[in-house]
C-alpha cells in the first residue's frame, strides 16, 4: 500500500457532590512528588490559587474519585515537521496520520514516525481550517474548525465523502466501529455524534472534583478548552488548549481522574526561552496511541519533535490533597 507514494521532507461513603462551573485564571505551580507542574494559563478555565508543596500535594488518603497527577517519562524522541500546526494525531495499524490547521496551510498527511518525513498528504482548500482526526470503521475522519464540514478519507488519503455537523470542531475520537463519535468544540462538553448522521445524540460535562476546596461537600469544576482526543484503554486522553498537561477522562461520566504532567518535556524549555516571541500558539497538542505496540506519542503545534512517552502507571500516580490534609 506504500508503493508509489511521494516522500516529502518535513519542512468510603460517597460525599454529597455539588457542581460549580469553572472560572478563568491560572493554575499556580504545584509540586507533586518533587516534580513541579508549571503554571497552566487560563486554558483550564479555573484557578487553584495557592502553591502547594510536596507535603500537601499528597500521597494518598483521599477517597475514590480524587484527582491524581502522574509523572511522565520520555522513551524516545523523533523528528517532527516544525511547520505542522498539529490539530489531530493518531496511529492505525502502525501508520501515523496527522491533521494540520491554519487557513491556507491545512492538510491531512501520513508521517513516518522515525524520520518525520511526510509520506503522502492531501491539502485542504484554503477556506478550511483542519482540526481533529480519528479512524472510524476503517476510514479517516477529519474535522474543520468553523466550517461545519467533516472530511472522510480511506486509509490511502483518497477523499470519500463530506459530512456536516453543528458548531465548531476541535477534537474527535471514535469509541469503536459503529459506536458514537466524541467531539470537542473548545467548551467543557463532550458531544456524542451519531456515526451515520453526525448529529449530536448526547452531551457530557467534563469535570474534576476540586482538591483545593475546603467545603464539606465535594465541589465539581468544569474543565473548558478541551481539544485533541485519543481513546486509550477505555479512557479519553485530552489535550487542553494552552495547557502542558493531558487529562484522563471517564467517557461515560466526564470525570477527570488523572492529570498527566508533561511540563518537563525538553521542548518546553525552548518555548519558555521564546516566551516573548509573537507565536504563542505553539502549544502541546497531538496524542497518538499505537495499540498493538502499546506506544504513546505526543507533540505540539509547530514542534520540531515527537515524543514517545511511557504509558502512565496509574497505581503510582499521587493524589492531590486539599490543603491541610495529611497522608494516611
Amino acid at each position: 500500500a506504500m508503493a508509489g507514494r511521494k516522500v516529502l521532507k518535513p519542512p468510603g461513603a460517597k460525599k454529597k457532590r455539588r457542581y460549580r462551573p469553572g472560572w478563568s485564571g491560572q493554575i499556580g505551580a504545584i509540586v507533586a512528588g518533587g516534580i513541579a507542574i508549571a503554571a497552566v494559563a487560563a486554558a483550564w478555565g479555573f484557578d487553584w490559587g495557592d502553591t502547594w508543596d510536596s507535603n500537601s500535594a499528597g500521597r494518598g488518603g483521599q477517597d475514590e474519585g480524587g484527582l491524581k497527577i502522574c509523572k511522565m517519562q520520555i522513551v524516545a524522541e523523533y523528528p517532527h515537521d516544525k511547520d505542522a500546526f498539529t490539530q489531530g494525531l493518531l496511529v492505525h495499524d502502525g501508520r501515523m496520520f496527522e491533521s494540520t490547521g491554519l487557513y491556507g496551510h491545512s492538510d491531512l498527511r501520513e508521517v513516518d514516525i522515525e524520520t518525520g518525513q511526510v509520506i503522502h498528504k492531501v491539502d485542504l482548500d484554503a477556506k478550511y481550517f483542519g482540526e481533529g482526526l480519528t479512524v472510524h470503521n476503517g476510514r479517516l475522519l477529519q474535522l474543520t474548525w468553523r466550517e461545519n464540514v467533516m472530511f472522510e478519507y480511506d486509509l490511502d488519503l483518497n477523499p470519500i465523502a463530506q459530512h456536516s455537523y453543528a458548531g465548531e470542531g476541535w477534537g474527535l475520537a471514535s469509541q469503536g466501529d459503529d459506536q458514537t463519535l466524541i467531539l470537542t468544540n473548545g467548551s467543557s462538553m463532550f458531544q456524542y455524534l451519531d456515526p451515520t448522521t453526525k448529529e449530536v445524540s448526547g452531551t457530557t460535562q467534563v469535570y474534576y472534583d476540586d482538591p483545593h476546596s475546603t467545603a464539606d461537600t465535594d465541589v465539581r469544576r468544569a474543565v473548558s478548552h478541551l481539544n485533541e482526543l485519543e481513546l486509550i484503554d477505555g479512557r479519553i486522553y485530552a489535550n487542553v488548549w494552552g495547557g502542558d498537561v493531558i487529562l484522563v477522562i471517564v467517557p461515560e461520566t466526564g470525570q477527570v481522574t488523572h492529570v498527566l504532567n508533561l511540563s518537563t518535556l525538553p521542548y518546553y524549555e525552548e518555548l519558555r526561552k521564546q516566551k516573548n516571541e509573537p507565536r504563542r500558539d505553539d502549544v502541546l497538542n497531538g496524542i497518538a496511541f499505537d495499540e498493538e505496540k502499546r506506544k504513546l506519542y505526543v507533540t505540539g503545534k509547530r514542534w520540531p519533535v515527537l515524543y514517545e512517552v511511557e504509558l502512565p502507571d496509574f497505581s503510582s500516580c499521587e493524589y492531590m490533597l486539599k490543603p491541610g490534609s495529611s497522608s494516611t
